[in-house]
């Protein structure tokens, strides 16, 4: 068996393809080493590399890749063999891994290049907080109104209200009285009717109603937690008129993230020269609605991002909206977005230790801790600490991105991002808040 070392970075030049040839003529496997430096660097040029190296590579040729640091593996890495080297306690046992590997692919020659799979076990992590409590009962009674615009403007409460009108009855989570805020809605109180919500979530002809009365239900709980909803959108934010941080705790550490950022951008004047200007507000916002998984309850959040006019109230756009990266594979890193739903679920937690919605019986309750399995194929000897994932790299989203429509370019890259001067510079009035 012979070794080679190159540096993974080697200039591709005009005659790369035969010159690469010549220099994987004799080898069957490919090592590559993800450390946080060498992603720090041109990582697409090391992309292009490897896609030209697939062009080359003889017919029995494999790649594994090397976890050297905490870092993100590359998408085009992640299906493939890969051996965990973060921990110095655990290099001989990582050692053995890796040569038991290649002792295994000596013998079984095994054909074609491809990546193949490895068969430890890996944590994914999913959106959904499973729900532990529901209302016991639903209560419904005729009603003079056929919409729901009509019925919020009769009843005039404030803030969303949890209800449906369905077939000219009024239905609510909420008891039926003359003292509650559906009073002015009921036309006939011996109409009144009670019901199973739980019988309502097992029927066919019910559980769409049930989910959607928890929906509602939700917006007015996030309405009380200062957040409103974007109809159009359906996402859920603060609105702004000036820039807002939200203070938190994660890992026993207290730390703001941005929520609401001005959007700004340039135009040209008749000179020639540019100005900056304001075109609205960014948001990190959040997508929220009750599911039903093989019979189980589940709240699901999907952190998202929202632009806003000057008015810091009406989406200015309903297309998709993501950061805005310059490379070729604009996605967020796990980190990033396990700390999103963490502060969400924070956020909607008000500080408690798990999400409660009261309903005026037995609340709404859902965990913090987001319902998780095991997969069949990931890093041998990974060990996956929850915490340690969401403090390590912090820094990339502790300030609001640059936003625009998915697929858009910046001037920016993924690992830049806006540089926080940049918006440092941009605020007069910061409002911090904690949660």
């Amino acid at each position: 068996m012979t070794l080679s070392l190159a540096n993974w970075d080697a200039t591709i030049g005009a005659n790369s393809l035969a010159e690469t040839g010549r220099s994987v003529r004799g080898h069957r496997l490919l090592a590559i080493v993800i450390s946080r430096t060498m992603l720090e660097e041109d990582w697409p040029a090391a992309q292009r590399l490897m896609e030209l190296l697939k062009e080359v590579g003889p017919s029995e040729w494999r790649i594994v890749t090397i976890l050297k640091d905490n870092a993100t593996i590359p998408p085009l890495l992640r299906l493939g063999e890969w051996f965990d080297f973060r921990n110095e306690n655990q290099f001989e046992e990582n050692i053995s891994d890796l040569l038991s590997f290649l002792m295994e692919d000596v013998a079984s020659s095994r054909p074609v290049y491809s990546f193949g799979v490895s068969s430890a076990k890996e944590r994914i992590l999913s959106n959904l907080f499973p729900v532990v409590e529901l209302p016991k009962f639903v209560y419904s009674t005729e009603t003079r109104f056929d919409t729901e615009s009509e019925l919020m403007e009769a009843c005039d409460g404030a803030g969303p209200l949890p209800f449906l009108i369905k077939e000219s009855r009024l239905y609510s989570i909420e008891h039926l009285s003359p003292d509650s805020a559906f009073a002015p809605a009921v036309t006939n109180w011996g109409t009144q009717k009670q019901e199973s919500f739980t019988q309502w979530l097992s029927r066919q002809d019910r559980a769409a109603w049930a989910i959607e009365l928890l929906n509602n239900l939700f917006r007015q709980h996030a309405w009380k937690r200062g957040l409103r909803w974007a109809r159009s959108t359906d996402q859920f934010y603060f609105p702004r008129t000036k820039p807002k941080s939200v203070w938190w705790e994660i890992g026993g550490l207290t730390i703001s993230r941005e929520v609401t950022a001005p959007n700004m951008g340039w135009i040209e004047l008749e000179n020639q020269g540019k100005a900056e200007v304001q075109y609205g507000w960014r948001h990190q916002s959040i997508r929220a609605d009750f599911i039903q998984v093989l019979g189980n309850l589940f709240l699901r959040l999907e952190p998202s991002w929202l632009l806003t006019d000057l008015d810091g109230k009406t989406a200015s756009s309903n297309e998709a909206i993501g950061p805005l990266f310059s490379g070729s594979d604009p996605q967020e890193r796990n980190g990033q977005v396990l700390r999103s739903l963490r502060f969400w679920s924070a956020v909607l937690a008000k500080g408690h230790h798990e999400i409660r919605i009261n309903t005026g019986q037995a609340p709404v309750r859902a965990k913090l801790t987001p319902l998780s399995g095991f997969t069949q194929f990931g890093i041998p000897s990974d060990r996956m600490n929850y915490d340690l994932m969401m403090l390590a790299e912090m820094e990339d989203d502790l300030l609001m991105p640059a936003l625009g429509p998915l697929g858009q370019e910046s001037l920016f890259n993924d690992e830049e991002g806006v540089s926080s001067t940049t918006f440092r510079s941009l605020r007069r009035e910061q409002s911090q808040e904690s949660i």
